[in-house]
């Protein structure tokens, strides 16, 4: 696993090095480090870290062997084992991941330790070089959007040989969670997720007499067409790729793992965005000043933006009295867009994996999953725990239908890569006066990047 390791740091490093310099961006801020600093950190700690022993055990059986784990533990040092938990977000994602925890430290005979990123960008980019020192976290809380690059590698530990159906029934999940099931492995123990929406102030699309919400994207640009004003643009484009994809999802594309990067189909989902920032009805957060589209709504600089449930407890904060309706992705060619799969991940690099696994399937049972979807109005990753949340969560009812066809990313492996090349081409497109890009030649560069 070290060497495995080395060469993933090493790769990620000279890749950051030869893309744009750093800088604040969409999304988050895009952080390197020095490749000396890790190279020495990979160094000094490549004797500290052995393999995890496999225990084929699951059930009572898998209970059993993690409470000998902790008493063998407690035999050498006489402490409990502590296990390590890595997340981002506020309080109200602190509170969700607490309610998760709650019982846990009792039930497993453990200390939990908290360890906050400040972003995610900061969190990806220092997971591996943390892992090798050993001081990385033993479960972290993800999603799905970048995921394969770090199963690819080994990072996330195989959960399957340490829990069973009765600890986490994957067969309650929605088929977006599925992502986690991988040859017949489990990667993560899913909590929630929405599919991404489309977010409208009701107040300018009032004044603009405006009739029905859109439903389709040749309506959105209309829509935006009518909605600018001298300080106020129809749409915010964040140049992230979550928000690219949905686009690209809108117009029957996506990203095929990175089989299917340069397609018509996504050509068609990136230049309907270039067309309307060219228009002049379209903003983006970094001309706005502000670090991502939410900022840009909240503030009345746009009235339309692609998002998520996460949208209610910004506004709420942000601008409590905004008047406004949270939609499905209009479509372009078809209905389609993502889901995020909020997940509780092992890392491979974990002393106490039965442990940890338990305490990742604990963390996905219902009380818990309804505690998420209380404090910061994701849906459950249940199916049949889903029906009560809509009932009570009728602000984001119009997002049902997408439940049904929401997709995970399916980004490439090298996401890092993927995502750094998506954003720089699309920059150079919107951004550089007179480089006449299109769609076709982002995808061409993104995909030539990937080589």
């Amino acid at each position: 696993m070290i060497h495995q390791l080395f060469v993933y740091i090493l790769r990620c490093q000279i890749v950051s090095m030869g893309l744009s310099q750093s800088r604040q961006r969409e999304g988050g801020l895009c952080m390197k480090n020095k490749v000396i600093g890790v190279l020495m950190a990979v160094v000094m700690a490549a004797g500290l870290i052995g393999c995890s022993p496999a225990v084929n055990q699951g059930g009572d059986e898998g209970t059993k062997a993690a409470e000998a784990v902790t008493e063998q533990a407690e035999a050498v040092t006489g402490e409990k084992p502590v296990i390590k938990f890595g997340f981002t977000g506020g309080e109200i994602e602190e509170q969700a991941f607490r309610a998760g925890l709650d019982g846990a430290e009792e039930k497993f005979n453990c200390t939990i330790e908290w360890i906050r990123y400040p972003d995610t960008t900061t969190m990806w980019e220092n997971l591996p070089a943390q892992m090798v020192a050993g001081t990385a976290p033993d479960i972290v809380a993800v999603t799905n959007e970048n995921y394969m690059e770090f199963i690819e590698n080994n990072m996330f530990l195989d959960l399957s040989p340490y829990i069973t159906k009765e600890d986490y029934d994957f067969d309650r999940v929605t088929e977006v969670h599925r992502c986690w099931l991988i040859d017949d492995k489990i990667y993560g123990i899913p909590t929630d997720g929405a599919p991404a929406a489309f977010i409208v102030n009701m107040d300018m699309w009032n004044a603009a007499g405006l009739g029905e919400l859109p439903q389709t994207m040749d309506e959105v640009r209309t829509a935006a067409e009518a909605l600018t004003t001298d300080s106020v643009k129809g749409l915010c484009i964040n140049i992230n790729e979550f928000h690219l994809t949905q686009y690209v999802k809108a117009f029957g594309g996506g990203w095929g793992m990175g089989e299917t990067i340069n397609t018509p189909e996504n050509a068609q989902g990136l230049q309907y965005l270039i067309d309307l920032y060219q228009e002049g009805v379209a903003i983006t957060p970094s001309e706005a000043g502000l670090g991502w589209d939410g900022e840009v709504f909240a503030k009345g600089l746009c009235a339309m933006s692609t998002g998520g449930v996460w949208y209610t407890a910004t506004l709420e904060e942000l601008a409590p009295d905004m008047n406004y309706e949270i939609i499905r992705v209009p479509k372009g060619t078809t209905w389609g867009c993502t889901s995020h799969s909020d997940t509780n991940v092992v890392l491979s690099s974990t002393e106490y994996p039965e442990i940890a696994a338990k305490i990742c399937a604990y963390m996905g049972r219902d009380e818990a999953q309804n505690a998420v979807a209380e404090l910061y109005g994701n849906p459950p990753a249940f199916q049949d725990l889903q029906e009560a949340y809509f009932n009570e969560n009728t602000r984001i009812a119009a997002l049902i239908p997408a439940t049904e066809y929401a997709t995970s990313f399916d980004y490439p492996a090298e996401t890092n890569k993927f995502t750094d090349a998506l954003r720089n081409e699309m920059e150079k497109a919107l951004y550089v006066e007179g480089s006449g890009m299109t769609a076709e030649d982002i995808l061409q560069n993104v995909e030539n990047a990937m080589k």
